[in-house]
């Protein structure tokens, strides 16, 4: 997985690329909560990204609290349409910003 970050002041927006796995979630994972921290809105470009297990929608979920507890703002933007089935069944839907 790779990820580029592109600031905008207080504003990042973050372009993933490739597989959200169990390998790469827990990485992904501690660099999208210091994002949370860092920035007062951000949006995930998932265009490149090509699979999310159940590590990678934990990723998700953890970053979309830290995002909500501290009254920020958030969207994700470019859904492949194999992850926004798996957000879908797993109602993830509901819970994140798209």
């Amino acid at each position: 997985m790779k990820m580029k970050l592109i600031k905008h002041g207080a504003s990042a927006d973050v372009l993933l690329d490739g597989r959200l796995d169990v390998q790469s979630a827990p990485e992904v994972e501690k660099l999208l909560l210091d994002i949370a921290e860092r920035f007062q809105s951000v949006e995930l470009d998932l265009a490149k990204m090509d699979y999310i297990s159940s590590a990678g929608l934990r990723a998700f979920r953890n970053f979309n609290i830290a995002m909500r507890r501290s009254g920020k703002d958030y969207k994700i933007k470019n859904v492949q349409k194999t992850i926004m089935e798996v957000f879908e069944m797993t109602g993830y839907i509901r819970l994140l910003k798209m």
